[in-house]
């Protein structure tokens, strides 16, 4: 399964792994110096046009799992970082394969204990594998969630308005993708489709595991409104908003907060 396997320290490893339809998938596993105190994985999703580090914060967030005997595994999913596969053919469901993939390779590794963490897109496919495989994991977090996909089709706030919504959809039907965020992102129209279908919220909400849901209340990409009313109907689901925070936790003070309240709650469930 691994394809191959890049040591840059006695505890973090990059490793080469292939999904189910023959995608190429690469992620950094760093673990604790004594793999006697474990405390289990956690798997980091990041969101869509960003890359495994998740604008740096995936990193901040290792390094504090690393100082509380946690391993981590943050990976890039198919059309973004270093992994295969064109952007503007990257799906929820494709996502969702990719999860699989990583979590077959960590088990593979040999950790029993798992963890998510999905930040913004990566909700889609950190709920499609709840509704399958809950029993696998022992807590979730999702930062800045897309709860709702109505929020990117029927966008209410500047950025979703800006690269999704009925324009966006029409010009990826026409010409096969669209460009989403400062990077210009290819976006395929089967994506648009597939948010038509998926109603995330429905399957979070017959999730029984414990999920922290973190939103910054100054989002200007997905409405923390939405991530509110979600949480609210998750039997065991915790809400903090990280005020006055914008989409991504860039602020050094906010991150260090939410970072803290996410190694926290992993710690105790």
């Amino acid at each position: 399964m691994i394809g191959s396997a890049i040591i840059d320290s006695v505890q973090k490893k990059k490793l080469s792994y292939k999904t189910d339809d023959d995608i190429d998938l690469v992620g950094i596993l760093t673990r604790p110096p004594t793999p006697s105190s474990e405390k289990g994985c956690v798997i980091m999703c990041h969101g869509i046009t960003v890359d495994k580090d998740e604008g740096g914060t995936f990193v901040g967030l290792s390094k504090s799992l690393y100082e509380n005997d946690f391993s981590s595994f943050r990976f890039d999913y198919r059309g973004h970082g270093e992994s295969g596969g064109k952007p503007a053919e990257m799906t929820i469901t494709g996502e969702h394969r990719d999860l699989q993939a990583t979590i077959r390779l960590v088990r593979e590794l040999g950790y029993r204990k798992l963890f998510l963490l999905g930040a913004s897109f990566a909700c889609g496919s950190v709920a499609l594998e709840l509704s399958q495989n809950e029993d696998d994991f022992e807590a979730v977090v999702l930062w800045n969630p897309v709860v709702d996909y109505e929020s990117l089709l029927e966008p209410r706030l500047p950025w979703s308005k800006k690269y999704f919504g009925p324009v966006a959809e029409k010009r990826a039907k026409e010409k096969g993708y669209t460009k989403v965020g400062s990077h210009e992102f290819p976006v395929g129209y089967k994506l648009f489709k597939e948010m038509r279908e998926i109603n995330l919220c429905g399957l979070l909400s017959r999730v029984r595991l414990p999920i922290l849901f973190i939103h910054g209340d100054c989002d200007t990409y997905i409405p923390y409104e939405d991530t509110k009313k979600c949480s609210e109907l998750v039997e065991n689901g915790e809400l903090y908003i990280a005020q006055g925070s914008e989409h991504g936790f860039h602020d050094e003070n906010i991150l260090a907060v939410v970072i803290k309240k996410t190694v926290g709650f992993f710690d105790i469930s």
